[in-house]
Protein backbone atom coordinates (compact mmCIF):
# COMPACT_ATOMS: atom_id res chain seq x y z
CA UNK A 1 0.00 0.00 0.00
CA UNK A 2 3.03 2.38 0.92
CA UNK A 3 4.56 1.81 -2.95
CA UNK A 4 0.95 2.30 -4.69
CA UNK A 5 1.09 5.44 -2.45
CA UNK A 6 4.11 7.08 -3.70
CA UNK A 7 2.93 6.51 -7.00
CA UNK A 8 0.16 9.32 -6.33
CA UNK A 9 0.94 12.26 -8.51
CA UNK A 10 -0.78 15.20 -6.33
CA UNK A 11 -1.35 17.24 -9.95
CA UNK A 12 -3.56 14.43 -10.93
CA UNK A 13 -5.16 14.96 -7.36
CA UNK A 14 -5.65 18.23 -7.46
CA UNK A 15 -6.87 17.84 -11.20
CA UNK A 16 -10.21 14.87 -10.43
CA UNK A 17 -10.30 16.57 -7.20
CA UNK A 18 -14.29 16.57 -7.28
CA UNK A 19 -14.89 13.23 -8.68
CA UNK A 20 -12.78 11.97 -6.16
CA UNK A 21 -14.31 13.63 -3.37
CA UNK A 22 -17.89 12.66 -4.66
CA UNK A 23 -16.72 8.83 -4.90
CA UNK A 24 -15.53 9.20 -1.59
CA UNK A 25 -18.52 10.70 -0.04
CA UNK A 26 -20.81 8.22 -1.85
CA UNK A 27 -18.70 5.23 -1.18
CA UNK A 28 -18.16 6.01 2.51
CA UNK A 29 -22.11 7.01 2.92
CA UNK A 30 -23.23 4.05 1.11
CA UNK A 31 -21.08 1.84 2.78
CA UNK A 32 -21.92 2.65 6.64
CA UNK A 33 -25.60 3.27 5.67
CA UNK A 34 -25.86 -0.43 4.31
CA UNK A 35 -23.61 -1.87 6.52
CA UNK A 36 -25.16 -0.57 9.73
CA UNK A 37 -28.69 -0.96 8.58
CA UNK A 38 -27.74 -4.36 8.13
CA UNK A 39 -26.38 -4.96 11.24
CA UNK A 40 -29.11 -3.15 12.82
CA UNK A 41 -31.55 -5.69 11.42
CA UNK A 42 -29.86 -8.28 12.55
CA UNK A 43 -31.21 -7.61 15.88
CA UNK A 44 -27.67 -5.55 17.16
CA UNK A 45 -28.09 -2.39 19.36
CA UNK A 46 -27.56 0.90 17.51
CA UNK A 47 -23.94 1.44 18.59
CA UNK A 48 -22.34 -1.55 17.43
CA UNK A 49 -23.94 -1.48 14.44
CA UNK A 50 -22.72 2.07 13.34
CA UNK A 51 -19.46 0.56 14.22
CA UNK A 52 -19.79 -2.15 12.25
CA UNK A 53 -21.13 0.02 8.78
CA UNK A 54 -17.67 2.89 9.73
CA UNK A 55 -15.64 -0.16 10.51
CA UNK A 56 -15.83 -1.74 6.74
CA UNK A 57 -16.19 2.28 5.11
CA UNK A 58 -12.63 1.79 3.99
CA UNK A 59 -12.24 0.72 0.09
CA UNK A 60 -9.61 -2.35 -0.37
CA UNK A 61 -6.33 -1.62 -2.32
CA UNK A 62 -8.22 -4.40 -4.91
CA UNK A 63 -10.35 -1.69 -6.18
CA UNK A 64 -6.97 0.00 -7.98
CA UNK A 65 -5.22 -3.20 -8.78
CA UNK A 66 -8.65 -3.86 -11.03
CA UNK A 67 -8.24 -0.18 -12.38
CA UNK A 68 -4.25 -0.62 -13.37
CA UNK A 69 -5.51 -4.01 -14.86
CA UNK A 70 -8.33 -2.29 -16.51
CA UNK A 71 -5.62 0.43 -17.69
CA UNK A 72 -3.57 -2.09 -19.36
CA UNK A 73 -5.76 -3.91 -20.82
CA UNK A 74 -7.31 -0.33 -22.22
CA UNK A 75 -10.32 -1.05 -21.56
CA UNK A 76 -10.88 2.26 -18.99
CA UNK A 77 -10.16 5.61 -19.28
CA UNK A 78 -6.88 7.07 -17.72
CA UNK A 79 -8.90 8.55 -15.51
CA UNK A 80 -9.95 5.77 -13.30
CA UNK A 81 -7.00 4.49 -12.19
CA UNK A 82 -6.30 7.68 -10.17
CA UNK A 83 -9.28 8.45 -9.01
CA UNK A 84 -8.95 4.86 -7.72
CA UNK A 85 -5.96 4.90 -5.66
CA UNK A 86 -6.56 8.41 -4.27
CA UNK A 87 -10.49 6.81 -3.07
CA UNK A 88 -8.54 3.61 -1.65
CA UNK A 89 -6.00 6.16 0.09
CA UNK A 90 -9.04 8.48 1.58
CA UNK A 91 -11.05 5.92 3.02
CA UNK A 92 -8.09 4.08 4.09
CA UNK A 93 -7.17 7.44 6.06
CA UNK A 94 -10.52 8.42 7.31
CA UNK A 95 -11.73 5.08 8.59
CA UNK A 96 -10.33 5.52 11.86
CA UNK A 97 -11.68 9.17 12.51
CA UNK A 98 -15.08 7.59 11.39
CA UNK A 99 -14.51 5.12 14.40
CA UNK A 100 -13.87 7.56 16.40
CA UNK A 101 -17.08 9.57 15.91
CA UNK A 102 -19.00 6.62 16.79
CA UNK A 103 -20.59 7.96 19.75
CA UNK A 104 -21.69 11.02 18.56
CA UNK A 105 -23.10 9.55 15.16
CA UNK A 106 -25.23 7.09 17.44
CA UNK A 107 -26.67 10.35 19.57
CA UNK A 108 -27.45 11.58 15.77
CA UNK A 109 -29.07 8.54 14.68
CA UNK A 110 -31.19 8.02 17.79
CA UNK A 111 -32.61 11.32 17.27
CA UNK A 112 -33.24 11.08 13.55
CA UNK A 113 -33.99 7.47 13.27
CA UNK A 114 -37.87 6.59 12.56
CA UNK A 115 -40.59 5.08 15.05
CA UNK A 116 -40.36 1.75 12.75
CA UNK A 117 -37.25 1.75 12.63
CA UNK A 118 -36.60 1.97 16.30
CA UNK A 119 -39.82 -0.55 16.63
CA UNK A 120 -37.65 -2.82 14.72
CA UNK A 121 -34.62 -2.97 17.55
CA UNK A 122 -36.87 -3.39 20.20
CA UNK A 123 -38.92 -6.01 19.60
CA UNK A 124 -36.81 -7.89 17.52
CA UNK A 125 -36.70 -11.14 18.36
CA UNK A 126 -32.74 -11.42 17.54
CA UNK A 127 -32.12 -8.76 20.58
CA UNK A 128 -29.84 -9.78 22.66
Amino acid sequence: FVAIGMLIDPAVLAHYAWPIAAITGAAVLGKVASGSLGTFLAGNPPRESLQVGMSIAQIGEFSFIIAALGESLHVTSDFLYPVAVAVSAVTTLLTPYLLGSTEAATRLARRAAPVPLVLVYWFSPLRV
